[in-house]
């Protein structure tokens, strides 16, 4: 009897050691610094295209400058209504010296719904976002909105 007590005791905690572990990969925009977004474009360096949220990183090389026509660019209509006019307006290039920033993407269903394609490694892509938590030291960028050719694609929310 007590086997079987000591058994569950020990299945219950795996779970919630799981479930939290789970939580934690999911973490919300509170871990960023939504107050200064940033532009970054590069090629594709790594790719992890699976769920819940993919991300890549991208290889950054000072000495770029934002594109001139990047507030006025269209941007599809997404449920969540926030001002990305200001985050054009107000998107800085970072101050870091050359090297890999790894980009946080929406969850894989909402790049299925944007009609996201999958980049290939070498691709070029720019993306607004906001920094965060390195990982294994690694600077971090969550994307507000990525740039693949000329289109754009809202990562907030789902397509309105």
């Amino acid at each position: 009897m007590i086997r079987r007590r000591e058994f569950g005791v020990a299945a219950f905690a795996a779970g919630a050691a799981l479930w939290t572990a789970r939580a934690n990969a999911t973490h919300g925009w509170e871990a960023y610094d939504t107050a200064r977004p940033l532009y970054l474009e590069g090629p594709v360096a790594v790719l992890h295209w699976f769920g819940p949220h993919p991300h890549l990183e991208l290889l950054h090389r000072p000495g770029y400058a934002i594109p001139p026509d990047l507030p006025g660019r269209p941007i599809p209509r997404q449920q969540e209504a926030i001002d990305l006019g200001r985050v054009l307006r107000s998107a800085a290039v970072p101050v870091a010296p050359e090297g890999r920033w790894r980009i946080e993407l929406a969850e894989l269903h909402r790049l299925v719904r944007w009609g996201v394609e999958r980049p290939m490694i070498g691709t070029r892509l720019g993306v607004i976002g906001y920094a965060g938590p390195p990982v294994t030291g690694t600077p971090t960028l969550r994307a507000e909105l990525l740039f693949v050719g000329d289109k754009a694609y809202p990562m907030r929310s789902d397509p309105a």
